[in-house]
Order: C-alpha cells, then sequence, then structure tokens
C-alpha cells in the first residue's frame, strides 16, 4: 500500500471503532487500501473498505447499517486526508462548463475553515466529477441552506462570455483569461464580505501575477496557493458542486424553454440538440446557447449547411 499517513489515519479510525465496542475480527491490506472486518454493537458481522483514492480516504460498507451509518461518517470526517491549509479561513474556488459546448463558465468560490471543512465532508462534500447530477444538486441545496453567506457564484452566461472571449481573442488571450476574470471577481467579493481570510485555494491552472494577487487580495497579505487536483480540498470542492449546480440548472431550464434537451459536454448529442435548435430559430441563437469558439461550431454548422445556406459571422 505504501502510503503511511493513510494507514494512520485508517488505524485510526479501527480504534474508535473499538471504543464504540465493535470487535476487529481481521485487518487485511489490498493494494489501494485496507479491509476491516468486525462484529458490530449488535453483534452483526460487517466488512469496511477502506480506499486510498487520490490522497483522499473512500468507504464502502453496507449502507443498511445503521450503526455504520452513523458512526463512519463522523469518523470519516475527523480523520479525512486534506489538502493541508496552514491558516485557519480560507476561500476555495472552483469552475463548471469549462469544457461544455452549451451553458455558461460557471466560477464559485465558498469560505471555509477547520470546523467547516468538517461538515462539508459528513454532508458528503466530494469533487463533483465523482458525484451525479441527482447528488450534486441535493448536496447544493444543503449548502445554500447551511452556509448563507460563505459562498458566491458567478456565471459568465453564453451571450456575454462570447463577447468576452471575442474582445479577449484581439489581444492574444483565450478561455484561461476569462477563467481568471472570472476568479478575481469571485474572490472580491468574498473578500469584502469576510476581511478575516487568510488563504486563497484554487486549481494550479488559476496562476496570478504579484500584481494581480495585490488587486484581488485588496492588499491584505493573504496566501494564494495553487495546487494540483485542488478539489481534494473541502472548500474548493463545495464551490465546485455549487458552480456545477448552477450550470445543470441553466441546462435544465433551456432544456424546457426550447423545448430541446441541453446536454453536457460536446459530442454527437450535443450536435443534434443544436442542429434542431437552429433550424426552429436561427444561427445567431447559438450566441445566446453555446461558447461559439468551440470547434463543435463548425460541426453544427456543417450538418446545417446539408441542408440550409445559414452562417454565423
Amino acid at each position: 500500500m505504501g502510503n503511511q499517513l493513510f494507514e494512520q489515519k485508517v488505524n485510526q479510525m479501527v480504534n474508535e471503532l473499538k471504543k464504540e465496542k465493535c470487535e476487529i475480527i481481521q485487518t487485511i491490506e489490498f493494494e489501494y487500501g485496507m479491509k476491516v472486518d468486525l462484529i458490530d454493537p449488535l453483534l452483526k458481522q460487517e466488512m469496511i473498505c477502506f480506499f486510498d483514492s487520490n490522497q483522499m480516504i473512500k468507504l464502502n460498507y453496507n449502507k443498511s447499517n445503521l450503526f455504520l451509518q452513523r458512526v463512519l461518517p463522523n469518523l470519516l470526517a475527523e480523520n479525512q486526508i486534506l489538502l493541508t491549509i496552514e491558516n485557519k479561513k480560507y476561500i476555495g474556488i472552483d469552475e463548471s462548463g469549462k469544457g461544455d459546448y452549451l451553458g455558461p463558465l460557471v466560477i464559485a468560490g465558498f469560505i471555509s475553515d477547520d470546523i467547516i471543512d468538517k461538515t462539508l465532508i459528513r454532508i458528503g462534500v466530494v469533487d463533483c466529477k465523482t458525484l451525479s447530477d441527482k447528488r450534486v444538486m441535493e448536496i447544493a441545496e444543503e449548502l445554500k441552506y447551511k452556509f448563507e453567506g460563505h459562498y458566491t457564484v458567478f456565471p459568465y452566461e453564453p451571450s456575454r462570455y462570447n463577447k468576452v472571449y471575442s474582445i479577449f481573442k484581439t489581444q492574444g488571450l483565450n478561455m484561461t483569461e476569462i477563467l481568471k476574470n472570472g476568479q478575481i471577481e469571485v474572490i472580491q467579493r468574498l473578500m469584502e464580505r469576510d476581511c478575516d481570510v487568510d488563504a486563497i485555494v484554487a486549481d494550479s491552472i488559476s496562476s496570478f501575477d504579484v500584481k494581480i494577487e495585490n488587486q484581488i487580495t485588496l492588499g491584505r497579505k493573504v496566501k494564494i496557493l495553487h495546487e494540483q487536483r485542488a478539489e481534494r480540498n473541502p472548500a474548493v470542492a463545495a464551490a465546485g458542486i455549487l458552480a456545477r449546480a448552477f450550470f445543470l440548472n441553466w441546462l435544465n431550464e433551456q432544456s424546457q424553454l426550447f423545448n430541446v434537451a441541453f446536454y453536457k459536454g460536446a459530442d454527437s448529442k450535443v450536435i443534434e440538440s443544436c442542429v434542431e435548435i437552429i433550424n426552429r430559430n436561427s444561427p445567431e441563437i447559438l450566441k445566446s446557447i453555446a461558447k461559439i469558439h468551440f470547434k463543435t461550431t463548425q460541426k453544427v454548422m456543417a450538418r446545417i449547411h446539408k441542408e440550409n445556406s445559414y452562417g454565423i459571422d
């Protein structure tokens, strides 16, 4: 297995299970984790698998066992391997819609600390890419209810996104700059709301120069941490869920408005939907529903040109 911190955390959880009057039958290591066989306080024999997943602990156990369902989420929250944040209060940033042809680019930020981190883990906050759409929506609603004032969501709706991209393109810039501007907006909004923030955590793609760092931190001494796989951090994961939920809601609303399915991604189903929408409207409609600089636009228009002579500027 080889991850000493993972072993240490799992052993701590096993010891806590013993204190809860569980009898540990055996503990077996395997390539990606540990398996624990035990007898719970109600004398039921159960098995728990602890997985070392991208430097986070994930569990597999019998969810119908009420004892395990009550105890394990709390133990995991207390012992989870997190992206280390030395400061007490910080902002996590993430985005959604960056690789999707239809819909907005959404950037979100979430203010957290050590105590809130543990609550986020208890309610199931993880990288949204590992969650179903339904679960993303459920957790997002819980975050909004429990943490009002701790987050902000900033969307670039397609109409605005395309105008900004067009301007940036003339300056030799691309989507990364749009994303960076959105992150700056999110950070400033949250820092104006909470002056005690000590750090900002974002994915390694979000690199700011010193001048920009001073601008977005409003001159305060705030660490900006650029981390690979930043979604391992609870606040970054919470921001990602909130951004994804906004994006999914937008797709659902437009699907109802146009009476055509709006799909994620940029595959053949997306092209089919766009062709149907254009046939009911005009090619100009793409500017209000899609990121038109994607190569998908060319594929959509190639399909349209088989039957019509439309074009899009």
